[in-house]
């Protein structure tokens, strides 16, 4: 039963009885082996928007965009997100890597210099910031 039972494709196997503890580390470290083999795409897109990973290229259709270390990780983020509005503090925590408590500009200014690269001179603008909300790529 168990050969049939891992050539059918299961990857664990337990007998009874068992203890609920073991089912339940047995289960962690399955999501854990799983989560850490999720591939990430190498290349993000979005409209005529392409991000590669591997070789931190940037381009805007056949336009190469140079981007900085920094606006690189936000527009990955951005693009990790697509859609969805992230706040000011869910940019500076994932992309500068701090809770940050207070006022600062950080965040608006990386975003000004994407859009300066991304948007300028293209009808359709890709960033758009939501009052008081925060900033997503759509």
């Amino acid at each position: 039963d168990k050969v049939k039972g891992f050539d059918m494709g299961a990857d664990e196997y337990m007998t009874k009885p068992f203890e609920m503890e073991e089912l339940l580390a047995r289960l962690r470290a399955l999501f854990r082996k799983r989560e850490a083999e999720k591939p990430e795409d190498k290349v993000l897109k979005f409209k005529e928007l392409s991000l590669n990973r591997e070789s931190y290229e940037v381009y805007r259709g056949k336009d190469k965009k140079e981007l900085t270390k920094k606006e690189f990780d936000l527009l990955t983020y951005l693009l990790e997100n697509q859609g969805i509005v992230l706040t000011r503090e869910k940019i500076l925590n994932q992309v500068w890597g701090f809770d940050f408590e207070g006022e600062t500009n950080v965040v608006d200014v990386y975003i000004r210099f994407l859009r300066s690269k991304l948007d300028d001179g293209y009808e359709d603008k890709l960033i758009h910031t939501v009052r008081g909300a925060g900033y997503l790529i759509r």
